[in-house]
C-alpha cells in the first residue's frame, strides 16, 4: 500500500513572556508546555487523548522518521519540501509527530508504527499546549507555519490528516480566527497549497499569521496545537512549531520634534494596513507610515485569513524647537566679553565649547553660532555678533574741519550723547546707519544732548553742518 502523509511546518512566537514561560522554546526545552498523545477517530472532532499530560522530552534535531512524539529543531531541512527548519520568528521550532509515528495506532505509544493497516480505523496524533496570562506586552499572538507535505489518498472529508491551532479562553471557549488545515474531498488541495503532481501538497515558504488578544488582557488563555494522521491509518501528518507574543501597539521614535518626519510602526509585520491621521507623508498602506504633525494616528490591521481587522491608535505630540536667546555685546579691541545663551539644556558653540556662557576676545567684529538641545532632544540655533570698536581713552572725540570744531561724548555711548560745537548758530545734526540710511535728524544750537537710545547698538555716522562748514564722524552705540 502506498504510504500517504502530511507534514506541516509551523512556528508561533510569544516574545516578551518567553523569558519567563518559555513560550518560544527559548530555553531549548519544553518547560511550561504540556504534551498529550492520542488517536484520530474523526478529523472533524478533537483527538481522543490516551496519554498525558506529560512534559515532552527535548530531543534535538532528530530526523522526521524518528519515533519522537515531540522534538526541537534549529537546523536542517525537511526531506520532503526542502523547508529549512529555522523559524522566521527566531529560536527553535518544535516538531509534533513524525513520518513513522502518526500512521497506524496499535493501542500503545511505545514503538513506531512502520507499517500501515486499515484495521484499526484510527491513527496516532499529538497535542502540545501552554497557558499564559495576556498582558500589554503579550497581547498580539504571532504564529508562522509552512505546510510542508500532504498526500491524502482521496479519503472523504473528516478522514484526512489534519493540523489545528486553537486559543482557548479561561472558560475553554475557542477564540475564533485561527488555523485548521485539512485536505478536501477526493484529494482537493487546501487553499494556497501547491502539488508536486502525485498527491503531495505543500507551501514553499513559512506563512505567518496572528491573533489579537487585547480584549483578553489580564486573563489566562491556552495556546493549543493538534496534529494527526488520517483515520484509516496510512496517511500520516507531522508539524513544526515555534511561538511568540508582542505588544499590540504602534511604536515610534520618541520624542518627535516640529519640522521633522518620524516613522510609525504597526504592531504586526505580516498583515495588510490602512493608516489614518492628520499628517501622513507616506506609507498609508505600509507597515511603516511617515508622519510630520501632532495628532491621533490609527492603523487598521487585517491578516491574510480574512479575519476582522483590529484598529490600534496612538496620540503623538511633536515638540517645539527650542528658542535660543543669545546676547550680542560690544567690546573694545583687546578686551574680553562674555556671550550667554539660554533656552536649551545643552549647548554647542562654533568655538567647540559646550557651556551656556563663553568668553571671547575677538580683534575684529565676529559672529559666533550656537546650537542648543532641549530635554526632548529637539534642536535650536542662533548667532551672536560681537561688535569690536577702537575705543577712545579720553571718552571725548573732537570733530574738526578748518576753524569749525565740535566735541562729541561719550563715544561709544548707550545712545545718549552730547554734541558741543564751537559755533552757536543753527546747525543740522544727522545720524546715518552703516548702510547710509538716515535714522535721526535734529537742529542744534550750541551744546546739545542727543537722545538716540531707541536705536539698536551698532556703528553709525554723525554729520553736523552749518554756515561755517560740515564735519563727519563715526559714532558707536553700545547697549
Amino acid at each position: 500500500m502506498k504510504k500517504i502523509y502530511l507534514a506541516l511546518s509551523i512556528c508561533i512566537s510569544l516574545t516578551t513572556l518567553a523569558q519567563t514561560t518559555n513560550i518560544g522554546f527559548e530555553n531549548g526545552n519544553f518547560s511550561g508546555w504540556s504534551g498529550y498523545m492520542g488517536n484520530n477517530q474523526n478529523s472533524n472532532n478533537p483527538l481522543v487523548i490516551v496519554t498525558g499530560p506529560v512534559t515532552p522530552a527535548s530531543a534535538m534535531n532528530p530526523a522526521e522518521t524518528s519515533c519522537d512524539y515531540f522534538s526541537l529543531h534549529n537546523t536542517g531541512q525537511d526531506p520532503h519540501s526542502g523547508l529549512y527548519l529555522q523559524s522566521p520568528l527566531g529560536g527553535y521550532c518544535a516538531r509534533l509527530g513524525g513520518e513513522n509515528r502518526n500512521i497506524g495506532y496499535t493501542g500503545t505509544f511505545n514503538a513506531c508504527d512502520t507499517t500501515a493497516s486499515h484495521s484499526t480505523n484510527n491513527t496516532a496524533g499529538e497535542v502540545l499546549q501552554t497557558t499564559f496570562t495576556v498582558t500589554k506586552a503579550s497581547s498580539l499572538l504571532q504564529y508562522a507555519f509552512a505546510f510542508t507535505y500532504l498526500d491524502d489518498g482521496s479519503h472523504p472529508y473528516g478522514a484526512q490528516p489534519y493540523f489545528k491551532v486553537e486559543v482557548l479562553d479561561s472558560a475553554s471557549n475557542a477564540i475564533t480566527c485561527l488555523g485548521f488545515v485539512q485536505q478536501g474531498l477526493n484529494g482537493t488541495a487546501p487553499p494556497g497549497y501547491i502539488t508536486d503532481g502525485s498527491f503531495n501538497y505543500y507551501t514553499p515558504n513559512w506563512v505567518i499569521n496572528y491573533l489579537d488578544l487585547v480584549s483578553y488582557m489580564g486573563h489566562k488563555v491556552t495556546l493549543k496545537f493538534t496534529v494527526a494522521g488520517c483515520i484509516l491509518t496510512a496517511h500520516y501528518g507531522y508539524v513544526y512549531l515555534d511561538c511568540r507574543v508582542i505588544p499590540t501597539q504602534i511604536s515610534f521614535q520618541t520624542p518627535p520634534c516640529i519640522g521633522s518626519n518620524i516613522a510609525l510602526t504597526a504592531p504586526n509585520p505580516v498583515a495588510s494596513y490602512t493608516w489614518s491621521g492628520p499628517g501622513i507623508v507616506s506609507g498609508v498602506n505600509s507597515y511603516n507610515a511617515t508622519v510630520n504633525q501632532s495628532g491621533t494616528y490609527s492603523v487598521a490591521v487585517s491578516d491574510y485569513n480574512g479575519c476582522p481587522a483590529y484598529i490600534v491608535d496612538t496620540t503623538i505630540t511633536f515638540n517645539p524647537t527650542p528658542t535660543l536667546t543669545v546676547n550680542s555685546p560690544s567690546v573694545c579691541t583687546g578686551n574680553t566679553v562674555t556671550i550667554t545663551a539660554s533656552g536649551a539644556n545643552t549647548f554647542s558653540w562654533s568655538t567647540t565649547e559646550t557651556t551656556a556662557s563663553i568668553a571671547v576676545s575677538p580683534t575684529i567684529t565676529t559672529t559666533y553660532s550656537v546650537t542648543g538641545t532641549d530635554v526632548n532632544g529637539c534642536i535650536g540655533k542662533d548667532t551672536s555678533q560681537v561688535l569690536v570698536t577702537s575705543c577712545s581713552t579720553t571718552a571725548i572725540n573732537k570733530l574738526a574741519l578748518s576753524n569749525y570744531q565740535a566735541n562729541i561724548y561719550p563715544n561709544p555711548s548707550n545712545g545718549t550723547f552730547v554734541v558741543e560745537p564751537n559755533s552757536h548758530t543753527n546747525q543740522t545734526m544727522q545720524l546715518f546707519d552703516i548702510a547710509g540710511k538716515q535714522v535721526l535728524s535734529q537742529t542744534i544750537t550750541g551744546k546739545t544732548t542727543i537722545d538716540a537710545s531707541t536705536l539698536p547698538q551698532g556703528v553709525y555716522y554723525i554729520n553736523i553742518s552749518g554756515i561755517r562748514g560740515s564735519i563727519n564722524k563715526k559714532l558707536v552705540i553700545v547697549k
